[in-house]
């Protein structure tokens, strides 16, 4: 069986962005999810949850076959993620 999804997680500074990278460095068709990016916006600023939300919806639709590297920090981000993506497959929006 193929890898389907894999969620890089750790402390802050860890490097888990870097190996999401690597990883998906290998399988160029799976892309990248970096939880930095959906949450933050300038200067580390935390964007507002219904941006957060309506980006992981984005994400869960986009994803292309269910395949994903993410890296998050908060097991909350990974319960959010896989929330996201189980609508987007139904065809319902949260």
């Amino acid at each position: 069986m193929m890898l389907q999804r894999l969620i890089v997680t750790g402390p802050n500074g860890a490097g888990k962005s870097y190996l999401a990278a690597l990883l998906a460095a290998a399988r160029p068709y799976v892309p990248v999810v970096s939880f930095d990016a959906i949450k933050l916006a300038s200067n580390w600023n935390r964007r507002p949850q219904a941006e957060i939300d309506a980006e992981l919806l984005k994400v869960g639709t986009s994803v292309s076959g269910g395949r994903l590297v993410a890296d998050a920090a908060y097991r909350a981000d990974i319960l959010r993620l896989g929330r996201q993506m189980r609508s987007s497959w139904h065809g319902m929006s949260t």
